[in-house]
């Protein structure tokens, strides 16, 4: 597609918001899930749950300059050491030499430098720890 800066910025939040919004008919099943399926809408919170605190055991503890800013259900919030380089830099670094990926705060708007978003759901609690353990392997 060809067209203005400006207009490709909107454009790509057009983009994003299809790619990561749920389609209707998962939505209608994730509604029926939690009107009718307590058992198991509670050993899925319970899964999420001990995801994230694993996650926020692994950052009790420094991991190589990375902080944990926030976390839930899905996502953590992170913030970067490497305050020469940006977010985009790091995370590709991350990418390319950690297997890592991570997403650079500046995709969620401006003064996001120093911060990536980490996808932590689908992840296996023995995943979850792998992850650290990489993340305190970076150097940069």
């Amino acid at each position: 597609m060809t067209a203005g800066t400006s207009l490709q910025a909107e454009i790509a939040k057009l983009l994003d918001c299809i790619t990561i919004c749920a389609p209707r008919i998962g939505q209608l099943a994730a509604l029926f899930g939690l009107r009718h399926l307590d058992a198991w809408r509670n050993e899925k919170r319970h899964i999420m749950q001990a995801r994230n605190t694993v996650l926020k055991n692994i950052f009790a503890t420094p991991a190589n300059g990375f902080r944990l800013v926030s976390s839930g259900a899905y996502f953590a919030y992170l913030e970067h050491p490497f305050s020469s380089l940006s977010a985009y830099d790091v995370a590709r670094h991350l990418a390319d030499e950690h297997n890592l990926l991570c997403l650079p705060g500046t995709m969620f708007g401006p003064g996001q430098e120093r911060f990536l978003r980490v996808a932590f759901a689908n992840l296996e609690v023995e995943q979850i720890v792998e992850f650290g353990r990489r993340l305190g392997d970076v150097s940069l």
